[in-house]
């Protein structure tokens, strides 16, 4: 009985074994998975971009005759020091967070006495601290200031900073005819008209 229940136990082992080892037996096919990223993407909800820590705004202005629309992402001060520091002087910023900052002229405008095409454009400047460089760019869409090119500027112009009343979050307001950003302690602004 011991010899017949041993046997049988080697032979079952046996078996077990044979099957065990047999990768078609214990393996899932593989699938292609680009495949699977793809199917997985396009299933993916898109971002809530007002639960950022620098939500979007957009605000819409007439300035002389001129319908003028900014959309930014608006970052807040939250103890920092923002102008030379969080923001540094001398180099091409977004004018907000996030996406870079746009701004769109409904017709043909004069911008700090400039003409300007009427279109869409992504808004950077340069902040200094006695001066600032203004810059509409043809590339609207892009994230940040990372793939600025300064050959797709349409236009600059130089304006001075002023000293503004507090503001936790980035800001665009519209005032005695100039369109302003305003941030922390400063502002900075330039005259919309209409042009040619």
């Amino acid at each position: 009985m011991k010899k017949t229940l041993f046997a049988s136990a080697i032979v079952t082992a046996l078996i077990l074994s044979a099957c065990g080892n047999s990768k078609e037996a214990t393996e899932t096919p593989k699938t292609d998975s680009t495949a699977n990223t793809a199917a997985q993407d396009s299933t993916k909800a898109p971002e809530d971009k007002t639960k950022r820590e620098s939500p979007p705004k957009e605000a819409a202005f007439d300035l002389n005759g001129v319908n003028v629309k900014v959309a930014w992402g608006s970052p807040k001060v939250k103890g920092r020091e923002v102008w030379g520091k969080l923001v540094p002087y001398g180099e091409v910023w977004r004018s907000g967070a996030n996406e870079a900052t746009t701004i769109e002229f409904g017709s043909n405008a004069k911008v700090g006495g400039k003409d300007i095409p009427a279109g869409k454009y992504g808004f950077f400047s340069i902040p200094d601290k006695k001066e600032w460089t203004l810059i509409f760019n043809t590339r609207p869409d892009q994230w940040g200031a990372y793939e600025y090119e300064k050959e797709k500027d349409q236009l600059r112009i130089s304006a001075k900073p002023e000293a503004g009343e507090m503001k936790e979050e980035l800001e665009f307001f519209a005032e005695n005819g100039k369109l302003y950003l305003a941030w922390e302690k400063l502002k900075v602004g330039f005259s919309v008209e209409a042009g040619k």
